[in-house]
């Protein structure tokens, strides 16, 4: 079994270490099988907010300093997952990509009009339902800034915002399921 965080951190390369700080990213050619891909970061960033989510509910109401990131890995998971999907199915029709900018509401919109032009039902409950999670994310935080800062870009406290963790599992779950469902709709031909 590979070696534990902490146990990573307990080893000392101070005296190991040459005059030149040793370097650990390297710009390079990506291999053959590329994780270069929407999809790839969109697992990537869901599944690291996952398993930080677990770490926080085994914790809570310890640690409200893991609010601020846990959110923000879900929103970035979120708007990664929308990404991924419109891009799948941009790949299947004519419809031109729209992915500018961070705004949830606007990508949601984007793929619904990428599942309907495809004549796939938006108008079911769960997609009801799951706007109205995009919704309520998106206006709390429109442009993806307020758990990454605790001031505005003109040094303006950003008002405080409680973090129910159930709550934005729930949410999370939800939307990426619907995105990967949409894109296996897509690509199976199938309907829900």
């Amino acid at each position: 079994m590979e070696k534990t965080f902490l146990e990573i951190l307990q080893e000392s390369e101070l005296p190991h270490v040459p005059p030149t700080v040793r370097h650990f990213l390297f710009r390079e050619d990506a291999p053959p099988s590329s994780p270069q891909s929407w999809e790839f970061f969109a697992f990537g960033y869901g599944r690291a907010f996952e398993v930080m989510m677990e770490v926080a509910l085994e914790r809570w109401p310890e640690g409200e300093y893991l609010r601020m990131p846990l959110y923000f890995l879900c929103r970035h998971s979120l708007e990664l997952r929308l990404k991924a999907a419109i891009r799948e199915y941009a790949d299947q029709s004519t419809l031109a990509v729209e992915m500018l900018g961070h705004g949830l509401v606007g990508l949601w919109k984007n793929l619904l009009t990428q599942i309907d032009r495809a004549g796939f039902p938006t108008d079911d409950d769960w997609t009801g339902y799951c706007r109205t999670l995009v919704d309520h994310i998106d206006q709390t935080d429109p442009g993806g800034e307020h758990f990454r800062y605790p001031s505005s870009r003109v040094d303006d406290p950003l008002e405080y915002t409680r973090v129910e963790l159930v709550g934005l599992a729930k949410a999370h779950f939800h939307i990426t399921c619907y995105c990967d469902a949409s894109v296996s709709m897509l690509l199976d031909g199938t309907r829900w």
